[in-house]
């Protein structure tokens, strides 16, 4: 088997975990200067689910980079899916290393 069972369970829970907190703080939070220093790092926790959106807008939107608003509902995917082959590979390489 390629990934184990418990591999796939804790790269998903990761993911969920990391990839929703990044964006609840970007839509729900609203910028003032006192949570601002707070909030950064779960902020920064949804750069690949931007990077895909405005990477998705350049590619399909008439307005190409200027058409990101279009495509932010692909944050939360786009989050997730990084943070999941992220956490599922590095999993698979300590299997592979503690197999020999």
């Amino acid at each position: 088997m390629i990934f184990r069972k418990s591999c796939i369970l804790r790269a998903s829970a990761i993911a969920t975990a990391l990839s929703v907190s990044g964006w609840a703080v970007n839509h729900f939070n609203p910028h003032t200067a006192v949570l601002f220093w707070i909030t950064l790092p779960l902020r920064l926790l949804a750069i690949p689910g931007f990077l895909l959106a405005v990477i998705m807008a350049a590619a399909f939107s008439p307005q190409g980079f200027h058409g990101g608003d279009d495509f932010v509902w692909l944050v939360l995917p786009g989050s997730w899916l990084t943070y999941f082959l992220l956490v599922l590979f590095n999993c698979r390489s300590k299997y592979k290393k503690s197999q020999g």
